[in-house]
């Protein structure tokens, strides 16, 4: 069996996966030696990238030396991932709507704990 070596990227996936189902595929990229990930609009903990394409397949990069917090690379991932529910759904990315997903992402994880 293989294992990621963090557990609380595992849970998180887990989560989202079981939760928040979507049809198409995003792969995460955990940036070792990187704190922050340039962004469009600068610099943060993570970024979704849209494919450029029909075959290639959306990235969320996730920074893997950002602060040591568990719940901020749960909240970083469950923020890109919104942006992956939005491209998805044709929506209009709203960085409002990812920030208020990724701290109920936490919420809920965090009473599963």
């Amino acid at each position: 069996m293989i294992k990621f070596g963090n557990e609380e990227i595992n849970k998180t996936i887990a989560f989202l996966n079981f939760e928040y189902p979507m049809q198409k595929d995003v792969f995460i990229h955990i940036c070792e030696g990187y704190d922050t990930i340039e962004t469009p609009d600068g610099y943060g903990f993570g970024v979704f990238v849209k494919p450029e394409s029909e075959t290639e397949i959306p990235a969320i990069y996730i920074a893997g030396d950002m602060p040591n917090d568990d719940f901020q690379i749960v909240e970083t991932i469950a923020h890109e991932y919104r942006h992956f529910m939005q491209w998805c759904n044709d929506e209009e990315f709203s960085e409002e709507q990812a920030r208020n997903f990724a701290k109920e992402v936490v919420k809920k994880l965090c009473r599963k704990q």
